[in-house]
């Protein structure tokens, strides 16, 4: 976890760990990890609005006004590219913040959800280095650098949040609390 020093967003750092294992003796590993594969690639999400009524029903809308009200719950479905929402056209994270303030009156938590962004694409990168294709069945792709890591970045939210990301103050042991 690494925030910016504007805060304007925390980018995560994650190992592939499929590059890890090499050679045909391992064939059984990376067909096991074959799957984490697909966290590099991004999907198209829209949000979509639940609302429990009165009576217990829930009530599904496709708009998205940008706040909840109470008992309002954020919920997402897979969408096309031009029905995403704008911030959901590339994606593959929910980032959650969490800020918790005490006052005299007791503690205050509210929370934000954003979604996250990559830092490039990894398929246009290999689509550019003229490869076939990003990961290769058998696993012989330790060539391929640029998948060594895997990388994005959460938006922060609100002004006050940034603030507090700025200054690291939220992260501790690598960890954003």
């Amino acid at each position: 976890v690494i925030p910016t020093s504007t805060g304007q967003h925390v980018t995560i750092v994650a190992q592939n760990k499929r590059r890890c294992q090499s050679g045909r003796e391992k064939m059984d590993i990376k067909t096991f990890m074959q799957p984490q594969s697909s966290l590099f690639q991004s999907v198209s999400i829209k949000r979509v609005t639940v609302k429990q009524n009165d009576d217990g029903k829930i009530d599904y809308q496709d708009e998205w006004n940008g706040s909840k009200e109470e008992g309002e719950v954020s919920r997402y479905r897979l969408a096309s590219y031009e029905d995403a929402d704008e911030d959901g056209m590339e994606t593959r994270y929910i980032c959650r913040f969490k800020l918790t303030t005490t006052t005299t009156k007791g503690e205050t938590t509210k929370v934000w959800e954003t979604l996250s962004t990559y830092i490039f694409n990894y398929d246009y990168n290999t689509w550019r280095k003229r490869y076939d294709q990003t990961f290769t069945y058998e696993g012989f792709d330790n060539h391929i650098i640029w998948n060594s890591q895997l990388l994005f970045n959460c938006p922060v939210p609100t002004a006050s949040l940034q603030e507090v990301t700025a200054s690291g103050s939220s992260v501790r042991d690598d960890y954003a609390t």
